[in-house]
């Protein structure tokens, strides 16, 4: 495999558009336009963020759980790119990030604090996402950074609604590192919330949810329609903007209920289509109510970006919309 393929795959970068677009949510929101040169500065900001981290995650995963499972979709355990060789481009891609990540925030106290926290979070779940059962919450913590982060760079003031719009994004990522990604971990991860809170995987791989896992997980969710709903109110968006952010919403809790019932840990590529859906169903129902605030034909490209991102990314490199093996 050709080394830009290796490190393509390494830092998962047709991903990285999703976390460009997160990056530059709240900026969009504040300043009611994408066209302004701060926009640009801090998508690139979201993909290298994205993308180190996402490196970083395959390094340390490789250590437990990858290499255990024999995941041979990962370039490291199929060996294509050495380990130091890894090591080595991971760390570059977070120096030049940090320094990105600086110069947009500098002589602004609040975001160089909240870029801190951001990167903490960010490396404290690579590091400790399978020693720590509660992990996720680092996860969320990284998510409801970078949507501040922006939003401080541009306004002294946060509003309102991009502390909502973190909250939302801190949530939902709750949801898939500890929830859905604790029932696709099952046979691999010693330090699975799932395993933690009494759920279990037989031989035959069958999954069992304790009542406490998913009331948790119920919890979660509830908290997520509160965060929409409160968005909702706090814009008064027209009746059209309310059904339509509603019918994504009842797509994401549809999949909700479809990787609670999902028996067995054979079931990955269903999970991962329940992933995909509920990302892209979260995604639109937050962002159609944004539609008061900023002009439609803005803020739709912000929401397909990360789809196109993907498509492009994958023609280039495999020849594919779709990349070859998955």
């Amino acid at each position: 495999m050709k080394l830009r393929h290796c490190i393509t795959e390494l830092l998962r970068f047709q991903s990285a558009g999703v976390g460009g677009a997160l990056a530059v949510v709240s900026a969009v929101c504040v300043l009611g336009t994408i066209f302004d040169i701060r926009i640009l500065y801090l998508f690139i900001f979201g993909v290298l963020v994205m993308a180190w981290g996402m490196g970083m995650n395959e390094i340390c995963d490789l250590a437990t759980t990858d290499r255990r499972a024999k995941s041979l979709n990962k370039v490291l355990v199929r060996g294509d790119i050495s380990l130091k060789t890894a090591k080595i481009i991971v760390v570059m891609l977070a120096v030049a990030t940090i320094i990105l990540g600086t110069w947009i925030a500098w002589a602004n106290v609040t975001a160089l604090y909240v870029l801190t926290f951001g990167i903490l979070f960010g490396v404290g779940y690579d590091l400790f996402s399978k020693k720590f059962v509660w992990a996720g919450l680092l996860a969320g913590g990284w998510v409801f950074c970078l949507i501040l982060f922006s939003a401080t760079i541009v306004v002294a003031t946060v509003p309102v609604i991009v502390v909502l719009l973190s909250l939302f994004g801190c949530l939902f990522m709750i949801e898939m590192c500890s929830f859905q990604g604790s029932i696709k971990d099952l046979n691999t991860d010693d330090w699975n919330l799932g395993l933690h809170l009494g759920c279990y995987a037989t031989k035959g791989g069958e999954i069992k949810l304790s009542a406490t896992f998913v009331i948790l997980a119920v919890i979660i969710k509830i908290m997520q329609i509160t965060a929409l709903s409160l968005i909702l109110l706090y814009l008064t968006p027209s009746i059209i903007i309310v059904l339509l952010s509603t019918g994504f919403l009842a797509i994401n809790i549809a999949t909700f209920c479809g990787y609670l019932r999902i028996k067995n840990t054979s079931q990955r590529s269903k999970l991962k289509k329940h992933y995909s859906i509920t990302a892209f169903s979260a995604l639109v129902s937050i962002g159609v109510p944004l539609c008061v605030i900023i002009p439609v034909f803005e803020l739709t490209p912000l929401m397909i970006i990360p789809l196109l991102w993907f498509m492009v990314c994958n023609l280039i490199l495999y020849g594919s919309f779709i990349r070859p093996r998955w």
